[in-house]
């Protein structure tokens, strides 16, 4: 059993996979579709949003590695003690920090955690990610990568009280054209 467990049995999540070293590679940033008297905030857009994305991601990595922690290997598939206390502090501080970064925020939409996590191809080598400003308080930030299949999602941020925040998010896969309409 030892012999079939160590190369067939059950792969704990932990090793390895809920580690970060939480740098952001470098990315391709194309400003082709800003003219040239907006490109000046295109900086500031990228600083608004990425840190907003890993402040997402950090807290679902965070939530899903105490999930782990709370896991019975006896039944791992069921309802754990302490769970839905968990998912409620998700919940409070992920409607915190929507509160705090979005110009309307949306707080019944569903919530889910994960590895990878959701703003994981942050960390990407083949991220590249596509601005075009073309006023002073609106920007609209595409990200391109792929995992499997060519990916793109698309944040849109306005400033309100000369300050960036998210007005929606899209996503879409290659070769579809069409956006949806998605969760932060």
């Amino acid at each position: 059993m030892g012999f079939w467990n160590t190369f067939f049995g059950k792969k704990k999540r932990e090793e390895g996979v809920l580690q970060s070293n939480n740098s952001i590679t470098k990315f391709t940033v194309d400003t082709s579709n800003t003219a040239e008297k907006f490109k000046e905030f295109t900086q500031e857009t990228i600083d608004f949003l990425i840190p907003t994305l890993v402040r997402f991601n950090d807290l679902e990595r965070e939530i899903c590695a105490r999930s782990e922690a709370l896991k019975n290997p006896y039944q791992p598939n069921q309802v754990q003690p302490r769970e839905d206390e968990l998912w409620a502090e998700y919940s409070q501080r992920h409607n915190d920090l929507l509160r705090e970064v979005m110009i309307e925020p949306e707080f019944n939409r569903s919530l889910a955690f994960g590895i990878p996590t959701r703003y994981d191809y942050l960390y990407r080598p083949d991220l590249q990610l596509f601005i075009t400003q073309k006023s002073e308080q609106r920007a609209t930030l595409e990200f391109h990568y792929t995992h499997g299949i060519t990916r793109y999602e698309q944040f849109v941020v306005k400033k309100e009280n000369n300050q960036w925040k998210l007005a929606s998010k899209k996503y879409r896969f290659s070769p579809d054209d069409s956006w949806r309409r998605d969760d932060i």
